[in-house]
């Protein structure tokens, strides 16, 4: 679900939307109705979805105070950094040439008039926020600590604040870009800047939950980043606490300038149309579409544009869902949907007046990519925040009017990144100048007969008289490279939404009931070792605090738990699958207290050591939300260790390990380990480090083992050293145990199997264990079996190491025996190589 609608710009609160209950949404379909009825459609629509608005009311003048309220405090508690301190970018002579140009990669050769507009550039820093266990001894000292770009400090009350300060020269707006976002409960972190602006708070993971987002736009070159506690911090706190400054976005004056310095920058040609100059008497569904339409900023690869979009109502009377269309050579990848900035109820306040500053308007930050095609050139988003209380989602209709010479056109746009305008355009099935590529039935080609658009209005959603979403703005059809926008021939070409509407449908119109393990207490109990299990995700939601399986934010999430019969290695994975599944397997209790233990989105996990006795539980989820119909297998996978050939290496002197020998074989001519018959043996492969008595164990293994311990290079042909059923019968303990002598450099291969009862061998988790007992031999201190005069400038290092580090033998350092290691030692070490008697001075 999408966080709640919020006071004020960036500040969500914990509240679940509701659509209008029944009677409501009965009630609007009534007015609507009694609207075509006024206004009757030319053709027969074949589906018409009508528009909503959703609950409550914005009331500007108390998000304004609400900010004013949180600068104060941010600015009253914040350190003022040094301006040599600050993180600065400043963009170059390249950077502000293209300031204001259109770009687009996908538009073709014939559209002279499309793309999206560049409005600023971005430029990569790197400040990591972290904290060392010294820290917080030293700021209760009353110190301030130093970081990348800022300070940091405890108030008298024990809370954290640390400042860090940014600044893009020359910039009318700064958006700062976080990664490896991760806050402890409690802390936040807001931006804000010298003009009375502040936005957050940013908690947790941040606002898409991965660690990765861009802040809100704060006007100005200097914006402040603060990171807060909300009572006394704790050491725990601190260490948990990490974020990166990764980029700072620079956006020009001409796009956006500081909330206290309003100023004309609408200069727009006389072509376009104010559209507070407009009221329900012009237009009826006017002031419903302009509480729809989003002024769009976003980052795509070091720069940003700005594209215009509109919220988008569906079917579910349950939810509210944050739908968002707009065009596909806006962006078309999650990274710029992560970087998202939706500014909404961006227009004048009189007719013709002054282009107030888009940071005096609410916005939302972040969405997820949906949906997105060049077929019709459409982009289909889930915002990640609510737009403000009482925004207007636009209904929708799914016929297709491309063939309608003259069907009358209505847009609502920000062209150039202005407050809204308003235009009217006329379908036009001939006569037009067309551009290649951009056919009907998929594009629309319309003129204008009523204002203008330009770069900044690409994917402005175009509607019918009522106010219906009939497709979305690819741009302009032109005879000249540089479009005059208020020249009427010029052709108006929209991608088609009844095109469109077939690869968004299961998000705006999804089944009625949602699956039984939707939610991840009813989940579907899985049995048995292997298996398989129909399933489907249509209609599917995801829960308050679930996380993002396979790293995509998802959202038809299904869920089903799992517990193995005996340890196993096991695998999960989809087939048949209509749709890209997000495949993830957890351990823990509740939705929003697991741990992942694997994770994959190619439809199949990697390999994972399933215990008996532990809970695991999976979710099922689509790539971006999509959903349909798979069949979820779970399957018991052989052990990499099953052939002498595959056997595990171990090294060092000691050591342990989990494994299983469930599915495991045995091979032609290999040995009865332990004279037992066995069946399901897997293999490791050690080498001694050094000479001396090893211990080898499956102690705490899950069944009755078999092991044995050959030297050999074939399965068939080895000599056995050690080999043992049961470690005490009579105690009952069935695990196993061996101990002999090792030789230094002797490669050992030990199987370990299962006990064969009733014709079947035992099978399930093994915990093996090795241990080496090198005896110390006096002067030894490598403990390589020899005495050299390496050995003496071990001691010597022992010595001026007060101990004896990186595997050295302290009892051999001791070479004199005097209960400590001199310099002595080393001496005597070295007169025993020489063979002087004594060797100890």
């Amino acid at each position: 679900m999408p966080q709640a609608g919020f006071p004020f710009k960036g500040h969500p609160t914990p509240v679940t939307p509701h659509r209008l209950t029944s009677f409501r949404a009965l009630l609007a379909g009534l007015a609507f109705g009694l609207f075509l009825a006024a206004h009757p459609h030319p053709l027969a629509a074949q589906n018409i979805v009508p528009g909503f608005r959703a609950p409550g009311e914005f009331d500007p003048g108390q998000w304004q105070r609400d900010m004013e309220a949180l600068h104060a405090g941010l600015e009253k508690d914040g350190l003022l950094v040094p301006k040599s301190q600050r993180l600065v970018i400043a963009p170059d002579a390249e950077d502000l040439a293209k300031i204001g140009t259109s770009d687009c990669s996908t538009c073709g050769d014939g559209a002279q008039g499309s793309g999206r507009m560049q409005v600023g550039v971005s430029k990569p820093v790197d400040a990591l926020v972290q904290f060392g266990a010294s820290d917080l001894a030293a700021m209760k000292s009353g110190g301030v600590l130093g970081l990348p770009g800022g300070l940091a400090r405890l108030t008298a009350d024990g809370r954290l604040v640390a400042t860090i300060s940014t600044e893009a020269i020359g910039a009318g707006g700064v958006r700062i870009e976080f990664q490896e976002f991760d806050l402890p409960d409690g802390f936040a972190v807001y931006v804000y800047n010298d003009g009375g602006e502040a936005y957050g708070p940013y908690t947790g993971r941040g606002i898409m939950n991965d660690g990765h987002f861009w802040s809100h736009t704060a006007g100005g070159p200097v914006v402040h980043v603060e990171l807060r506690s909300a009572g006394p911090v704790t050491e725990a706190q601190l260490r948990k606490t990490r974020l990166r400054i990764a980029g700072i976005g620079y956006i020009d004056r001409q796009f956006f300038v500081p909330l206290a310095e309003e100023k004309q920058i609408c200069s727009l040609e006389s072509c376009f149309r104010d559209r507070t100059c407009f009221t329900t008497t012009d237009w009826a569904p006017i002031n419903d579409v302009s509480d729809a339409i989003g002024h769009m900023l976003f980052q795509i690869g070091g720069s940003f544009f700005i594209c215009s979009g509109g919220l988008v109502n569906d079917t579910d009377a349950n939810t509210v869902r944050n739908w968002f269309l707009s065009a596909n050579h806006c962006f078309s990848t999650q990274a710029a949907a992560t970087s998202l900035q939706t500014f909404f109820r961006f227009k004048t306040a009189t007719c013709n007046g002054t282009c107030p500053a888009s940071s005096s308007f609410p916005s939302t930050v972040g969405s997820t990519l949906r949906a997105t095609s060049t077929t019709t050139d459409f982009l289909f988003l889930e915002l990640a925040q609510n737009p403000p209380a009482g925004s207007f989602y636009l209904g929708y209709r799914t016929d297709n009017v491309a063939n309608t010479n003259n069907f009358a056109l209505h847009r609502i746009s920000h062209p150039k990144g202005a407050a809204q305008t308003y235009t009217r355009e006329s379908v036009k099935t001939s006569g037009v100048l067309t551009c290649t590529g951009f056919s009907r039935p998929s594009f629309i080609y319309s003129q204008d007969t009523l204002g203008a658009t330009a770069g900044g209005s690409s994917g402005s959603p175009v509607l019918d008289a009522a106010g219906i979403i009939v497709g979305q703005l690819f741009g302009v059809c032109a005879s000249s490279q540089n479009p005059n926008p208020c020249d009427t021939t010029n052709s108006i070409i929209d991608g088609a939404f009844a095109v469109t509407f077939p690869s968004i449908q299961a998000f705006l119109e999804p089944p009625s009931t949602a699956p039984p393990n939707d939610n991840f207490g009813s989940a579907v109990t899985l049995t048995n070792a292997s298996g398989s299990q129909s399933g489907g995700n249509a209609n599917a939601t995801k829960q308050t605090g679930e996380p993002n399986h396979a790293g995509n934010a998802g959202g038809r999430s299904v869920w089903y738990q799992w517990t193995p019969p005996a340890g196993q290695w096991a695998r999960f994975s989809t087939t048949g699958a209509s749709f890209t599944t997000l495949l993830a397997v957890y351990t823990g209790g509740a939705v929003n207290a697991l741990t992942e233990v694997v994770s994959s989105q190619s439809g199949q996990t990697p390999v994972f050591l399933a215990e008996p006795g532990t809970t695991y539980r999976i979710a099922v989820d689509g790539l971006n939300a999509t959903s349909g119909s798979f069949t979820l297998n779970w399957t018991a996978v052989a052990p990499a260790n099953d052939a002498f050939a595959s056997a595990t290496e171990l090294t060092g002197a000691s050591g342990t390990l989990k494994d299983s020998n469930t599915t495991a074989t045995k091979e032609t001519g290999e040995p009865a380990h332990a004279g037992g018959t066995g069946g399901a043996s897997i293999w490791y492969r050690w080498t001694a480090p050094a000479s001396g008595t090893v211990v080898l164990t499956t102690a705490g293994s899950t069944f009755d083992t078999l092991l044995g311990v050959y030297t050999g290079t074939a399965v068939n042909a080895l000599t056995q050293i050690a080999a043992n059923d049961d470690e005490n019968f009579s105690a009952n303990i069935l695990t196993s145990r061996v101990q002999f002598s090792a030789v230094g450099g002797t490669t050992y291969r030990i199987a370990v199997d299962g006990f064969r009862s009733s014709g079947v061998a035992a099978q399930g988790i093994v915990q093996f264990a090795w241990t080496l007992d090198v005896p110390t031999v006096p002067g030894d201190v490598s403990g390589d079996g020899v005495v050299t005069p390496v050995d003496a400038q071990h001691a010597f290092e022992c010595f001026l190491n007060s101990a004896c580090a990186g595997g050295l033998n302290a009892q051999a350092a001791d070479f004199c025996a005097n209960g400590t290691i001199t310099p002595a030692d080393a001496q005597g070490i070295f007169n025993h190589f020489l063979g002087i008697t004594p060797a100890c001075p």
